[in-house]
């Protein structure tokens, strides 16, 4: 043991006698700055607009999901076709249709999948923990949907039809100017459902359609703008949708539910104005 002690303690002098003869120079440098030309900072903010909204020919809200990013469509077994976003559900997630809360007080639901899309201008969403001011369940995030503000004259129909009885008709009319503007739209979609591929083989659901699939849904809306001033501008809508629909069982299952909203009305009615402070 003492051997072993004496020959580390003689190649650690010897390290250090070489270090002390070492040639390398030593610099003393000034303080050094770095600059960048671009300054990345995190989006809070994240924007659908118009020109997306029309190429993706959705006919509903649930539909436009698939343009926003960190959202998943999800439909549960009610029925409701729901936002989820970043992994949080409905009950974690706020959204706003021109400023107003839509989400249902009982269950923080809505089913996105009654919502017509063709007044739909533009969608922000909010990432990241909101502020307080959008309430206490928003912890995921918050989801605005703004309706259109038109200008000029702008008018549109559409009309679909296929199989099973399927049609979607949908109307929209408006004009405006720097001062006063006004948009009236109209929906109405009837199904009797949806029909099966031809090697789909169950006793659960023998018809060729599938059970309980039907909907029908009536949607009306009305906006009204009227700018006081460059620096305040108000606006009143309305919203009235009516709707009945199954929701089609599970296959496989021993006792399936064969749940149905025959009476599933909403009528939202919004005043709301913006104040502009200062530039």
């Amino acid at each position: 043991m003492v051997i072993l002690f004496l020959n580390i303690l003689v190649l650690s002098t010897n390290r250090i006698s070489a270090q002390e003869k070492d040639s390398i120079k030593t610099y003393h440098l000034k303080d050094i700055t770095v600059k960048g030309l671009l300054e990345l900072e995190p989006e809070s903010f994240i924007k659908i607009n118009t020109p997306i909204i029309g190429k993706s020919d959705a006919s509903t809200v649930i539909d436009l999901g698939k343009n926003i990013p960190s959202v998943k469509i999800q439909t549960n077994s009610r029925g409701e076709s729901l936002f989820f976003f970043r992994g949080s559900g409905e009950r974690q997630l706020t959204l706003f249709f021109d400023g107003v809360p839509i989400n249902i007080p009982w269950d923080n639901r809505i089913d996105l999948s009654l919502i017509p899309s063709q007044t739909i201008e533009e969608i922000t969403v909010l990432k990241g923990i909101p502020p307080a001011i959008f309430g206490a369940n928003a912890i995921a995030g918050v989801i605005n949907i703004s309706s259109k503000n038109l200008t000029d004259e702008t008018g549109s129909l559409s009309v679909q039809l296929g199989e099973n009885n399927h049609k979607n008709f949908s109307g929209l009319w408006g004009d405006g100017n720097d001062k006063l503007s006004y948009l009236i739209s109209a929906s109405y979609k009837n199904s009797d459902g949806f029909r099966l591929p031809e090697n789909f083989d169950d006793p659960s659901n023998p018809d060729t359609k599938r059970i309980n699939s039907y909907i029908e849904t009536k949607n009306i809306f009305g906006k009204l703008n009227y700018k006081f001033s460059d620096s305040f501008e108000s606006r009143l809508s309305v919203t009235y949708i009516d709707s009945k629909k199954g929701v089609p069982p599970e296959i496989g299952a021993a006792n399936p539910r064969y749940w149905k909203y025959p009476l599933w009305k909403n009528l939202i009615v919004a005043a709301n104005g913006t104040w502009k402070i200062n530039e």
